[in-house]
């Protein structure tokens, strides 16, 4: 998988680069990569950089037992011939779409003369005079013929060596007159051709489903195409980028047409197999849509297209497809109901091609599937004692994502984990729930006093909200005649200022909305929800752009647990258009409300403008943030469980501003200095908050934070939420939004890319509530910065900073409460003194290390044979490499995971959610250590000498864990346990905000076993029986933990436990990380991995699948340090 920096190191980097500038001047040019050739480069633009995380391309000269099928398709609808012919293409067809999702046909009925000449068309416009083409270049996707370089360019993480001429068929050609004349006659013909052999292969996928062979063109399959015609220059550089990156098609089905050059690849068996061109043949391959209608039969794969020297490569691709968005449908689309039976049943759900689309323009090629969020999740039964198990390490089944593809799935970063019955169909229980359309409340009314398994929402365990004892309260501010007094103004400009900065929360009293409006807005949303279902039902929908709708979580099928909540909404841009079609028992109200509210927020945004030292009318004029509102009217119903669920679980408003109303029941809660906080109601006051635009806008000076609502035993619970955004996508404009350049300056940079309201519309439907801000992926000239600058944590220490950077804002695992001082807990410490010399002791020792292994997965050990002054030196060593000029640091400094010797900080930063407060020089020993003379000077010598010593400890250590399994002493070292070193030593610097960072975030370690040595600082903490305790330094001890693999291959019986590292106002804290894995994707093997077979028996089955170390590798890289472990994925 390939990492989101889209930059490597190479010459012609530079501390200054501007990738957006670069991007904005390419698509100026509007020649595309042809322009850039036709200029003479000799040197790839930076833009284009895509490092190489898969060297696993098979060359046609090594691929002998590796080639796509070629089916022959002469007389298959002859009727002088028997049927066998049929019957035998038939099979040839389902084999290939099961095996490899790709196949070539040859004698498949388009002229060759046809085929040769749209090669030619399509090189023609390509090659023409950049004006001429120019005219054609558009980024509108709605057009019918448009000309472009790289489809999502500013999205993308690296640009590709390519460029496009689309055309559309919505089921018909464009218009002549629109299509270039230089190809327009070839492409009419060739349309046609493609067109109706796309029917006689869909009618053959039919068949080769068991299903009526129109079924499929029934389905519309065959009615849309979208035909790319592709233009590949020669590349100088072909090693620094690809031609297109990996993906798959998000479509029905593909055909394609490649000329004679190649460089298609597919990836098979988890190795990349070459598709060498067959003159006269095309190449059909299925999409993600088809996967998904089949149910996982057919698969959609990974492929790509490398850069070449020579070229350009031609090829024309055929997606049956309608990608216009603005005549995409609410048809839905999902498993083929006459595929599905109770051992097959359906892997995804249901979902209309508008959901679809937008997920898909959101996503970019970032090498993942376009299948990924529509995907069930399976959820195993747990007691509330296994739950707890699985998060201290003993990982009892929790989470598995289904997927068909070679690559894994992995669970996104949320603090919510979902558990539900082994025996409950999740699919089936939120449908019938939607089918209901009567709601939470229906549940209630029918009688429950269980709470459905839909609904369960576990919170990150190490969470303790403590509300009744809490010392913070959000500011309330009175706004009673700020425009009677200048000098009264000013103080209500400064406490906005303050709130905004400190909260991003307050409540407004003396607002100017009267009390008895509010008083029945509230009776007239509780009016509707308490109405007789039949009453309500006409209003249920889930599309988006009706004006007023009922429904009940408005992302029922993407989220991960539903909530305890129903809604009715109502769209007011810039008004209720038709009052006719409010609800009667609150028609008169919602107008009023509506009238008051946004009167309000034209206030309140005034004085946010002043607050950001702008003309008051700035949001309100410039920016149209009160142009329009989304009004949700929500019922929380009384919960029969509340600890089991949520009212609505941790997020952000993706809005300008929000302003809520809410009755006096309570429940609201803001995350505030890593602290939940109630929001009490206050009679007559109105709760606001700043959404995550205006956070973009004001540059991080206004904060976007996260909050939520409890479930409760009593209820119902109104509120009602007005939202100061359009979001319509129908309606939605192109207008940008970015920091407000008033805002900016050299101290102050942009901390946000510019962004689209349309952009910002289509991620957050694509985006589920998982616990995540809106803006994580915006966020890139921080981070940037701080990687350029090649000094880490500590240069930042050095320049003086007071304040943390926000990219280091770690809000993950909220109100975590470690009790060090009282804890009851402590590590077992294992003395391994004269093992060799008594039987009886290294029995007894063993015992220890097995003991430890199953309850804690990480131990101490002392008198362990590494000399005391070997360690001291190690830590003192590692210490003056971090602690030297920064210039002397700066040769090291890499991303590039294959260096055998590197320094960095956050190895994945341009991945996790947030950075960590710490700076790394990693070597590797794969078995030895490299040339002496590549290692940094300030700690040559010691890291060869501790290498040598760990390795010797790492030995006797695998050969206690093999015998305390029940195997031979050498069963985990004749297993390669011991044969590889990755030693990262680690620095993690003072930090002057240590509350809202960490040093380490939660994770596993992704190896056999681990040894660390650590100084006296202390930090370290290991999640054990769902509370962090933790791991007091102690002179002379090495700390001994359990890795995944071990895991893995022990079944279970030894676990790998959840760690972190805290953030502190002391430092440097120096460790030194000694991982028993080989972490670099060069040199790892195709060996298997899973359940050693000596521990499985039939009341002990192997809870995992073999997987290969390079499988391994790629799931690492490919993973960020999300709190989750990596074995999740691989659990059977």
């Amino acid at each position: 998988m390939m990492e989101l920096e889209a930059c490597v190191d190479n010459d012609n980097s530079s501390s200054c680069y501007d990738r957006e500038a670069e991007l904005i001047s390419f698509e100026d040019s509007k020649s595309g990569v042809k322009g850039l050739v036709e200029s003479g480069v000799t040197k790839i633009p930076r833009m284009f950089y895509s490092p190489n995380f898969d060297e696993t391309s098979t060359t046609a000269s090594d691929s002998n037992l590796r080639s796509i099928p070629v089916i022959d398709l002469q007389n298959i609808h002859n009727n002088n011939n028997n049927n066998l012919l049929h019957v035998q293409v038939i099979d040839q067809i389902r084999s290939a779409c099961k095996e490899w999702g790709f196949f070539q046909v040859i004698n498949h009925g388009v002229p060759v003369d046809v085929l040769d000449e749209m090669i030619s068309g399509i090189r023609r416009f390509h090659e023409q005079d950049v004006g001429e083409r120019s005219l054609f270049y558009s980024r509108d996707k709605n057009k019918n013929v448009r000309y472009f370089s790289n489809g999502t360019l500013f999205k993308d993480p690296a640009a590709n060596w390519r460029d496009t001429i689309a055309f559309v068929a919505n089921p018909n050609p464009p218009n002549p007159q629109e299509i270039p004349h230089l190809c327009r006659d070839i492409v009419i013909e060739y349309l046609k051709r493609i067109r109706e052999l796309g029917v006689t292969i869909f009618e053959l996928l039919s068949e080769a489903l068991g299903l009526n062979p129109c079924y499929l063109k029934e389905m519309g399959c065959s009615q849309d195409l979208f035909m790319m015609g592709q233009y590949y220059p020669p590349c100088p550089e072909p090693q620094l980028t690809m031609g297109t990156s990996k993906h798959t098609d998000s479509d029905f089905m593909t055909i394609l047409l490649q000329d004679q050059m190649g460089g298609l690849q597919v990836l098979h068996d988890n190795q990349w197999v070459n598709i060498p061109p067959v003159h006269g043949a095309l190449v059909v391959n299925i999409g993600d849509i088809l996967q998904l209608m089949t149910n996982d039969t057919f698969v959609s794969v990974y492929h790509r297209v490398l850069a070449q020297n020579t070229g350009p490569r031609v090829s024309i691709a055929t997606f049956f497809m309608n990608f216009s968005t603005s005549e995409c449908t609410s048809k839905v689309y999902g498993p083929i109901k006459e595929l599905l039976s109770e051992e097959n049943p359906p892997i995804y759900r249901d979902i209309t091609m508008k959901e679809f689309l937008a997920h898909n323009f959101a996503k970019g090629l970032d090498g993942n599937s376009c299948l990924h969020p529509f995907s069930f999740v399976i959820e195993f039964s747990q007691t509330e004692t296994n739950f707890y198990d699985s998060i201290s390490g003993v990982l009892t089944p929790d989470l598995l994502y289904l997927n068909c593809c070679t690559f894994l799935m992995k669970v996104p970063t949320m603090e919510l984990e979902s558990v539900n019955d082994s025996n409950c169909d999740r699919k089936a229980e939120v449908q019938a729930f939607e089918d209901s359309k009567s709601g939470v409340k229906g549940l209630l009314d029918s009688g429950v006093t269980k709470i459905p398994s839909m609904f369960y929402v576990k919170l990150d365990p190490s969470d303790n909200t403590k509300q009744s004892d809490s010392n913070f309260s959000i500011p309330a501010i009175d706004l009673q005649d700020i425009d009677k007094s200048s000098s009264l103004r000013g103080k209500v400009v400064d406490q906005i200022r303050s709130a905004s900065q400190k909260w991003g929360f307050f409540q407004v009293i003396n607002h100017g909305v009267p009390e008895d409006v509010m008083d029945e807005m509230i009776n007239g949303i509780c009016r509707f929800h308490e109405q007789e279902a039949e009453l309500k039902k006409p209003f249920y929908s889930r599309e988006n752009s009706k004006k007023v709708r009922y429904f009940s979580n408005g992302k029922l099928f993407r989220d991960y647990a539903a909530t305890w909540r129903d809604t009715i909404s109502f769209v007011a841009n810039p008004d209720i258009s038709n009052p006719e079609q409010l609800p009667e028992v609150c028609r008169d109200i919602v107008c009023e409300y509506t009238k008051q509210v946004r009167a309000l927020g034209i206030i309140i945004l005034e004085l946010l403008s002043e607050a950001l030292g702008l003309d008051s009318s700035y949001l309100t004029k410039e920016m149209d943030c009160a142009e329009a509102l989304y009004i949700m009217g929500q019922y929380y119903p009384q919960c029969p469980e509340p600890e089991l669920t949520m009212g609505l679980t941790k997020h952000t408003d993706c809005d300008f501003i929000t302003i809520l109303l809410q009755d006096q029941i309570g429940g609201l809660q803001v995350l505030h200095q890593n602290q939940w906080v109630d929001v009490p109601p206050i009679q007559g006051a109105l709760v606001v908050n700043i959404g995550d635009i205006l956070q973009l806008m004001s540059n991080d000076k206004f904060i976007s934070v996260y909050h939520r609502v409890l479930s409760k035993t009593i209820g119902p619970r109104i509120s009602v939420s007005s939202f100061f955004m359009n979001f319509t996508i129908s309606e939605c404009t192109s207008k940008v939004y970015g920091p407000i350049k008033e805002l900016l300056s050299d101290e102050n940079p942009p901390r946000y890319r510019d962004i689209t309201m349309k952009e910002i519309l289509t991620n957050y439907y694509a985006k589920c509530l998982d616990g995540n801000s809106y803006l994580i992926p915006l966020r890139k000239a921080e981070v940037q910065a701080f990687d350029d600058s090649k000094t880490g944590v500590k240069g930042l220490l050095d320049s003086g900073m007071t304040k943390i950077p926000s990219m280091f804002y770690v809000k993950l695992d909220p109100l975590e409460n470690t009790k060090p001082s009282d804890s009851n807990f402590s590590i077992p410490i294992i003395d391994l003194q004269d093992i060799y010399k008594s039987s009886l002791l290294r029995c007894q020792v063993v015992d220890q290390i097995r003991s430890a292994s199953q309850k804690w997965g990480f131990f101490q050990v002392i008198n362990h044979g590494v000399p005391k002054d070997v360690m001291d030196e190690m830590i003192s060593g590692i210490c003056r490499f971090h602690e030297q000029e920064a210039e002397l640091k700066k040769p090291f400094y890499s991303r590039d995971s294959n260096k055998k010797v590197r320094y960095f900080s956050n190895s994945k930063l341009f991945r996790d959610y947030a950075a960590t407060w710490r700076d790394t020089i990693s070597f590797v020993a794969n078995p030895d250590l490299l040339n002496p003379e590549q290692l940094p000077a300030v700690c040559r010598d010691i890291v060869f000498e501790y290498a040598k010593q760990v390795r010797a400890l790492g030995i006797i250590i695998f050969e206690l864990l093999s015998e305390a399994l029940g195997l031979n002493s050498s069963y985990l070292k004749d297993m390669d346990a011991a044969e590889a070193l990755h030693i990262m030593g680690n620095y993690y610097p003072h930090c002057p905000e240590p509350d809202l960072t960490l040093g380490l975030t939660k994770h596993t370690d992704f190896d056999f076993m681990t040894i660390l040595l650590q100084d006296q600082i202390g930090g370290l903490q290991v999640l054990h029986q769902n509370q962090w305790v933790d791991v007091p330094p102690m002179q002379g001890a090495l700390v001994v933990n359990i890795g995944d693999i071990l895991q893995l291959m022990s079944n279970d019986k030894f676990v790998s436990v959840y760690h972190r590292v805290k953030a502190k106002t002391v430092g440097p804290r120096i460790s030194v990380t000694t991982f028993f894995m080989d972490l670099t994707t060069s040199e790892c093997t195709s060996q298997v991995y899973g359940p050693i077979k000596e521990l499985l028996s039939d009341e002990n089955p192997p809870l995992y699948r073999d997987v290969t170390r390079k499988e391994i590798m790629e799931n690492y890289y490919a993973k960020g340090l999300d709190g989750n472990s990596y074995l999740i994925p691989l659990r059977l």
